[in-house]
């Protein structure tokens, strides 16, 4: 009877690019770095939120299954156990949250048997690439709950779970900070200030067998609500929305649409206050999405509700806060249709928790260091020049990028 939101997330990166990591003897494990995040939302009561673990392949503890879906880090894992296909699933997890006045493990261990087919978001996977930069991306939605191998322990509370649905992105690629290949790309980018780096992602998971999956990318022109502090919650966000549409029996659509936030929750817990001390930020906490006549009309309006009233927010282990959380789906009537999940990213000002953890001192000059410099007049004047002449370059660059 009791509902719970599960959330295993994990990052990796490369230390090196692999050219230079293999001239060094170094090998492909031993040249990554992954972090894990995990969280348990129980329904109605508690958002419990472990602190990030960052482990090296130099330890031994990393492992991956290159030819299906694999990872291995320490005990914690997300792996299929038929090469043939994604099922079963295997996933397995374990956190700390020292937020209170003890510490409290939780974990879950559970079998995903059955689920959806993999779908490509973005344009032909690509969410997009251009130039050697960009991601390719895919989906799994539907994964279901094997009951017979699913637990869930909190404290010293294990859960045989009943039931439960499931959903699995993979994204990688590079990171949209690094520098595309060609010159003239480069020399485009310092033609405008630095974009506002942030968005909000959500999927959501029908009862009658749709999904829907999308994001909102931040802009200048809602700044009004990002990095708010102050004792009165922000007004109402309005954003559009690119989103794919998975239809119950297979077939996909790119939507277009937008969403409201109408409700803000204030951050003011953390998984371990003395690295990550609490932002006081405000972060979405209702969401009503609209879309057009290329959705069935059932799916054309609903909202997402988190499942718990305490919020659902967390740290990447630099620092950087976001919230990611279960809701609950509702349609225009206000029936319950079904659960998704909501995420919101780079709503809160932590460059001085992040230079903190570094080591390093707080000062003006040092934070200043953090924000990302706007072109100069000097490089804006060489790089138009630099445009012009190699316009045809760039419009044959631009021809060949996928998804933007």
């Amino acid at each position: 009877g009791q509902e719970y939101g599960v959330e295993v997330m994990l990052y990796r990166d490369a230390i090196l690019p692999p050219a230079i990591a293999g001239e060094h003897g170094i090998s492909e494990n031993e040249h990554q770095v992954t972090e894990l995040h995990f969280a348990i939302t129980v329904a109605g009561e508690a958002h419990h939120r472990a602190v990030p673990t960052v482990i090296a392949g130099t330890t031994g503890l990393l492992a991956f299954a290159p030819d299906k879906l694999g990872w291995r880090m320490g005990e914690n894992r997300i792996e299929t156990t038929d090469a043939a296909g994604p099922y079963p699933l295997h996933v397995r997890a374990r956190g700390v949250n020292r937020g209170g006045e003890t510490p409290l493990t939780f974990s879950v261990d559970f079998v995903c048997a059955t689920g959806g087919e993999p779908t490509f978001q973005g344009e032909e996977g690509c969410k997009p690439c251009c130039d050697g930069i960009g991601t390719l991306y895919y989906s799994i939605p539907g994964l279901e709950l094997d009951p017979e191998q699913s637990t869930l322990t909190i404290g010293d509370k294990t859960v045989k779970l009943a039931s439960g649905r499931f959903w699995l992105d993979h994204q990688w690629g590079t990171n949209f900070g690094a520098s595309p290949k060609t010159a003239v790309t480069r020399a485009a980018g310092n033609l405008s200030e630095p974009a506002m780096i942030g968005w909000d992602w959500f999927m959501a998971q029908f009862d009658e067998g749709h999904a829907i999956s999308g994001e909102a990318m931040h802009t200048d022109e809602n700044l009004a609500f990002f990095y708010q502090t102050g004792e009165t919650p922000p007004g109402t966000m309005t954003a559009p929305i690119t989103a794919r549409l998975m239809a119950g029996d297979g077939g996909e659509a790119f939507i277009k649409g937008s969403v409201q936030v109408d409700a803000w929750i204030k951050s003011v817990t953390s998984p371990d206050p003395s690295m990550y001390p609490p932002t006081d930020t405000w972060y979405p906490n209702h969401w009503i999405y609209s879309f057009g006549d290329d959705v069935p009309e059932q799916f054309r309006t609903f909202t997402m509700t988190p499942i718990v009233a305490t919020g659902q927010s967390g740290f990447f282990a630099n620092g950087a806060q976001y919230s990611e959380g279960a809701v609950i789906l509702h349609d225009a009537d206000g029936k319950d249709v079904g659960r998704g999940f909501a995420e919101s990213v780079n709503y809160a000002n932590t460059v001085e928790t992040m230079v903190a953890l570094a080591g390093l001192p707080a000062s003006p000059e040092m934070l200043a260091t953090m924000q990302r410099p706007a072109p100069s007049r000097e490089l804006i004047a060489e790089s138009q020049g630099y445009v012009l002449l190699h316009q045809a370059e760039l419009k044959k660059v631009i021809a060949a990028c996928i998804g933007i």
